[in-house]
């Protein structure tokens, strides 16, 4: 079975605004990598974690950044998970702070793990990534979440003697920042070395910092119900296939979908066929569900055709009736006449 691990766009967010930072501009390489370009302005969406690790790793070779990942990392702060950092960072301590990452990553879908391990006097906050560890780009998003962690750990204002410990699972060539040291054990998860007793000290709010303005925000995507509720084992596969709605490049031809997938064309197609779909009969499913979410809207037919990438109305309309046996037309009519009733 296929796994289809996501990440969401905000947790790309630092290493983009790292980059920016510099100057850089990278918006070619996300078209290049197969990215939505809706991962700049929208963090809820879901992203092919695989994906996301072989774009880190461009970006970084790209750009000759060999530390992008602790660069991100301590750039960014402790704010660096978004919403994850934002609640996280409410809690009155370090250890129910860190704490709360655990459990809110345990209820995820990108495959990734966080969780403590204890050794005498301290824990090691650990990290598993959700790609096997060979995969492109692993050293940096493994360094970036130590850098995260160290961050929290500083909000203590404890001065710790350095320096710190910290455990890498990376198989790539390591650079290790001079306020760490590497414990050369073999090791099945990344993890910093914190003291037991700063556990249980308090977060310092005035020294978290503030989150700068953003042109970011939420967009109101079709949440394509009717597609997860027909194919339920597909509903991870249908979420990142909703980031690209929209997308100037269209949704992803099967050949882009076994990159997202990191699987074979063959075994894509076996897996769509137990269920039983074709991977063009689920993109048309897609469209249509999407239409009907635009067409209830307000959208005309020329704008919705253009949305979904169809060359003209007339191609759109043809497919949606072959797909719904009705016009987009006779929909938009039908669901007026409903919705005077309701009214009425």
């Amino acid at each position: 079975m296929i796994r289809f691990a996501q990440t969401t766009a905000e947790q790309v967010w630092p290493f983009l605004d790292f980059t920016h930072s510099l100057g850089r501009h990278i918006n070619n390489l996300i078209n290049n990598m197969g990215l939505p370009q809706r991962l700049l302005t929208d963090g809820s969406i879901k992203l092919s974690t695989h994906l996301v690790y072989e774009f880190i790793a461009a970006l970084s070779h790209n750009e000759q950044l060999p530390m992008l990942g602790w660069q991100s990392g301590f750039h960014q702060g402790p704010i660096a998970f978004g919403s994850l950092s934002k609640t996280a960072l409410k809690k009155p301590t370090l250890g129910t702070a860190l704490n709360y990452l655990v459990k809110q990553v345990e209820q995820g879908a990108s495959h990734a793990n966080f969780f403590f391990k204890e050794e005498n006097d301290h824990v090691f906050f650990c990290h598993v990534g959700g790609v096997p560890v060979k995969s492109k780009g692993y050293v940096h998003v493994e360094s970036y979440v130590l850098a995260v962690i160290w961050s929290f750990v500083q909000l203590t204002q404890i001065q710790l003697e350095t320096p710190v410990k910290i455990r890498m699972r990376s198989t790539e060539e390591l650079i290790i920042p001079p306020c760490f040291e590497l414990d050369r054990q073999g090791s099945s998860y990344s993890a910093i070395s914190i003291p037991k007793a700063l556990l249980e000290k308090k977060i310092y709010q005035e020294a978290i910092p503030t989150q700068p303005p953003t042109n970011r925000s939420i967009e109101n995507l079709p949440k394509l119900e009717a597609c997860k509720n027909r194919y339920p084992s597909l509903e991870l596969m249908i979420e990142i296939l909703q980031a690209y709605i929209g997308d100037p490049n269209g949704l992803p031809s099967i050949e882009h979908m076994t990159r997202i997938c990191n699987c074979s064309k063959r075994s894509l197609q076996r897996e769509l066929a137990n269920i039983p779909i074709t991977y063009t009969g689920l993109i048309t499913d897609i469209k249509c569900e999407t239409a009907k979410f635009y067409l209830s809207e307000g959208k005309d037919i020329h704008l919705v055709s253009r949305i979904l990438s169809y060359k003209n109305p007339t191609h759109f309309s043809r497919a949606f009736k072959k797909n719904q046996q009705i016009s987009p037309k006779e929909w938009v009519n039908k669901k007026t006449k409903i919705n005077t009733k309701e009214y009425a």
